[in-house]
């Protein structure tokens, strides 16, 4: 049986998965040196940037090294997006639902989703939950958008 979810690293870790091999996230498909890609090129635990290059590998000790770098990147663009004030008031379960947000999506995809944010900061949940659910995202990333809108809703981790 898995690890329960009670934290944002656990969270977010379940959702990328780990690969060795540097793959498209728009196929899932391994990208080896010289291809292409459609989508962004990544590797390891959800990394990508201008570090990550076609038909790179690397290791578990590697990917895990990117992953906190990255996670600690996320912490930090989710609290920008929300607010220092309002994100020093929000419980655990709900600061890890956004986290997983900003690191999938970015700090700039997240705070894209103004009337979320204005829903958290105000404590209305249940529009929260809405604003996540209508957006596009969730017809990107079904799983993990409904995921963290329950998050948000509930202030529970997963089951």
């Amino acid at each position: 049986m898995a690890d329960p979810i009670r934290s944002d690293a656990a969270l977010t870790g379940a959702s990328e998965g780990l690969r060795l091999a540097a793959y498209d996230d728009a196929t899932g498909e391994p990208v080896p040196a010289g291809g292409q890609c459609k989508g962004t090129l990544t590797i390891g635990r959800g990394h990508c940037g201008a570090d990550v290059y076609p038909g790179q590998t690397c290791t578990t000790a590697e990917a895990d090294a990117w992953f906190q770098w990255d996670l600690a990147r996320a912490r930090r663009r989710a609290a920008a997006a929300l607010g220092p004030d309002h994100w020093a008031d929000l419980d655990d379960v709900r600061r890890a639902a956004l986290t997983d947000m900003a690191f999938c999506l970015g700090g700039v995809g997240l705070a894209r989703f103004a009337l979320m944010l204005q829903a958290v900061a105000a404590g209305d949940w249940v529009g929260a939950h809405g604003e996540c659910l209508m957006s596009r995202w969730r017809q990107e990333e079904p799983a993990r958008a409904k995921r963290d809108a329950e998050m948000l809703l509930t202030g529970q981790w997963p089951g």
